[in-house]
């Protein structure tokens, strides 16, 4: 599990402005594997859902845009296509787990990264490592993987999946 560095540009203050704005759609899940509910946006569609990743969003361009300069600004990060794009929200709510079950965004490799808009905590646990997300902050890792749920506060994280 790898702490990325994310440079707050116009371009991201934008993006996160917008996910975090008072119109910016959500449509509620389920989760399925711990039947709770949770809030999405797809900006990228996952390529089991439609052959190959489709647009969803009409922001997924700015999001592309702000994934790319966070890959620019740290090493390791080489690219051969986007798979997911995603937003998700969640609310802390007694009815949920205090920690989601270990899940993988896709059937074959890929690597993830999240990027942190809000400062709601709940840790993301890879294996044996944990990475404590902080706002404006964003992690890379790969394989199995869970969420700690917020307690106090909505967390807002952007998701990409990639190979």
């Amino acid at each position: 599990m790898k702490r990325l560095f994310v440079p707050k540009t116009r371009d991201y203050l934008d993006l996160k402005n917008a996910v975090l704005g008072e119109f910016f759609p959500w449509y509620r899940t389920q989760n399925q594997l711990d039947d709770f509910y949770f809030y999405s946006h797809v900006f990228l569609e996952r390529p089991e859902v439609a052959g190959f990743p489709k647009k969803i969003s009409n922001h997924l361009e700015l999001f592309q845009v702000v994934f790319t300069q966070i890959c620019q600004n740290n090493d390791d990060m080489e690219i051969n296509y986007l798979l997911r794009m995603n937003g998700n929200a969640i609310e802390p709510l007694s009815s949920n787990p205090k920690i989601g079950a270990v899940h993988e965004d896709h059937t074959f490799p890929h690597k993830n990264v999240i990027i942190y808009l809000t400062d709601a905590g709940g840790e993301t646990i890879c294996g044996d490592e944990k990475f404590f997300p902080e706002e404006d902050s964003a992690c890379l890792f790969e394989g199995p993987h869970c969420h700690a749920l917020p307690e106090k506060d909505r967390r807002v994280v952007l998701v990409v999946t990639y190979a």
